[in-house]
């Protein structure tokens, strides 16, 4: 890794974290639709989260996992909220795992992020119904959308190398 890289993680890493930070301590400003559980621990599964988003490119499945994790279990404690946090991090982390992983380790991190979705879907309250539960799902496609952009560009990555060889 040079050290550009490394520079440019740990802004992506600082931008989203000054995302998290307004939506959970000033949701006036940022505007999170709603919050569940204490604001700390919210907080502190998105710091968790960002601190594994600035070391992404070096450990991109373990980066991947530890956002699946950290959020999940702060989910399955309190509920699900709603807000920036919930879309950016996860977004990045499927990108990131598919960017910089093989196939394989790339999936295992998909799945990861995918049962943490469908956890969200389930422990967000507010859809009230089955179809709401569903239609709600589909906010979280962007994951997927990530992961495919991050498997695209390092396959294409992998030609351009292989061309220039």
């Amino acid at each position: 890794m040079t050290r550009r890289s490394r520079a440019v993680d740990l802004v992506i890493a600082a931008v989203v974290g000054a995302g998290c930070t307004l939506e959970v301590w000033a949701p006036q400003v940022f505007g999170s639709t709603h919050m569940t559980g204490p604001r700390a621990a919210v907080f502190g599964s998105y710091a968790i989260s960002i601190g594994a988003l600035a070391v992404r490119r070096r450990f991109p499945l373990a980066s991947a996992v530890v956002v699946a994790t950290a959020l999940s279990l702060e989910w399955l404690v309190f509920g699900a909220p709603e807000g920036f946090g919930v879309f950016a991090l996860p977004v990045v982390a499927a990108y990131t795992v598919a960017a910089y992983e093989d196939r394989r380790r790339a999936l295992v991190g998909l799945m990861a992020l995918f049962v943490m979705c469908l956890l969200w879907t389930i422990r967000d309250p507010v859809p009230a119904s089955l179809r709401a539960h569903v239609l709600t799902s589909l906010w979280l496609s962007p994951v997927v959308i990530g992961w495919l952009l991050g498997a695209y560009l390092r396959t294409r990555r992998l030609y351009v190398r292989e061309l220039h060889e």
